[in-house]
């Protein structure tokens, strides 16, 4: 698939309403975005706002499809820590694994989670802490997956 194509899913991921009762579009904030293990699409996660939960932010994913810009109606919620504070996702994926992380509120402060998904959004993985630090500031993650 040529790159401009790409580029141009990717855009529509990051403006499409999400349509769910319970998490609100509200911007979609801070998204990230990784090609799905199967190639036949990409995965866009971002935070929002739960209402359900006292208007907490949390974690969230959508699947997007290479044939003509369609998506799931699916949300997925991946964090499951309700503590009012779950920003900043970042995505990757190798051939059968997607693994998501953010900041999260910790002990003291901000802190890292994170956890591990099947190729359809399926939790491997309970949500676990990353960082060993727990005093301070952590936050703004990045991951990769070889």
């Amino acid at each position: 698939m040529p790159y401009r194509q790409l580029i141009c899913k990717v855009l529509f991921a990051l403006i499409t309403p999400i349509g769910s009762a319970a998490i609100v579009d509200d911007g979609n904030e801070n998204p990230a975005v990784s090609i799905k293990p199967n190639s036949q699409g990409f995965i866009n996660v971002f935070n929002g706002h739960d209402y359900e939960w006292d208007d907490e932010e949390c974690i969230s994913a959508r699947i997007y499809y290479f044939d003509g810009l369609s998506h799931e109606m699916n949300l997925y919620r991946l964090d499951t820590t309700h503590n009012g504070h779950n920003t900043d996702p970042d995505i990757a994926a190798n051939n059968n694994t997607l693994a998501v992380t953010w900041t999260s509120n910790d002990i003291s402060d901000e802190g890292i989670k994170a956890r591990v998904f099947d190729p359809n959004i399926n939790p491997l993985t309970p949500e676990f802490a990353v960082n060993s630090t727990t005093s301070g500031k952590q936050c703004e993650p990045a991951i990769a997956l070889d």
